[in-house]
């Protein structure tokens, strides 16, 4: 993806807490200023994380009011909401959750649930795209072929 952002003349900063990035944080608590980014992708992180819910807290508060967030995530549309166990062993988390490192799955109200954390949504289908632009979908048979741009539901800062 920095490939095409820089062939096109976009500047990119990368972010990773354990991978080699342009920033090292904690997407839960990223110690950035209120409003500092115009985009940020956010590519299959939420089931990674402790708490999604603060993270896409953090995201907003990160957001530039104006700002745009490209987000996806694993979705099972089989459930209705967010499925998640920290508690289960590394076996059952692969069958669960289709990767040893997810913690959770999310369900059919995924938009809702962007909703609620404070952003307007609009689902972007990668059904019909060419492949080398499709939204990446995961190794489970379960994972869905869309993401979702997201806005600040209010043009000034979510938190402080």
């Amino acid at each position: 993806m920095c490939s095409w952002f820089k062939r096109n003349g976009i500047g990119v900063t990368t972010a990773d807490l354990y991978k080699a990035a342009d920033l090292k944080l904690d997407i839960e608590d990223t110690g950035l200023a209120n409003g500092t980014w115009d985009w940020i992708v956010c590519n299959h992180v939420l089931e990674h994380v402790n708490d999604y819910q603060k993270a896409l807290h953090e995201l907003g508060r990160i957001l530039k009011p104006d700002g745009r967030l490209i987000i996806s995530f694993p979705i099972d549309e089989t459930l209705g909401t967010v499925k998640e166990d920290r508690n289960v062993d590394e076996t059952e988390r692969i069958r669960t959750f289709g990767q040893i490192d997810h913690w959770r799955l999310f369900g059919r109200d995924s938009e809702a649930m962007l909703r609620t954390a404070g952003f307007s949504v609009t689902r972007i289908s990668g059904d019909g795209l060419p492949e080398s632009i499709r939204p990446y979908t995961g190794p489970a048979d379960y994972d869905v072929n869309y993401l979702f741009l997201c806005e600040r539901a209010e043009k000034q800062q979510m938190c402080n």
